[in-house]
């Protein structure tokens, strides 16, 4: 499960660039960037996915990355 949608990551991206353009931040912010970058290059809208009921609880599996949804 993403923790985060894409649009807050984009908007915690945003700010985060506009922080280090304009102060002086310490380098481990560079590698956030990064990460952060990643998280929504890799993003995934889980739209494809199948769902198997087991009982009242439907279990599905996305096809685009395999992540176990419920």
């Amino acid at each position: 499960m993403n923790d985060f949608t894409k649009d807050e990551l984009n908007i915690w991206q945003e700010h985060l660039l506009w922080c280090l353009e304009v102060h002086c931040l310490p380098p481990e912010m560079y590698e956030l960037a990064k990460k952060i970058q990643s998280m929504i290059d890799n993003y995934c809208e889980h739209l494809n996915e199948d769902r198997i009921f087991y009982g009242d609880v439907a279990v599905g599996e996305c096809k685009e990355c395999h992540m176990v949804i419920l």
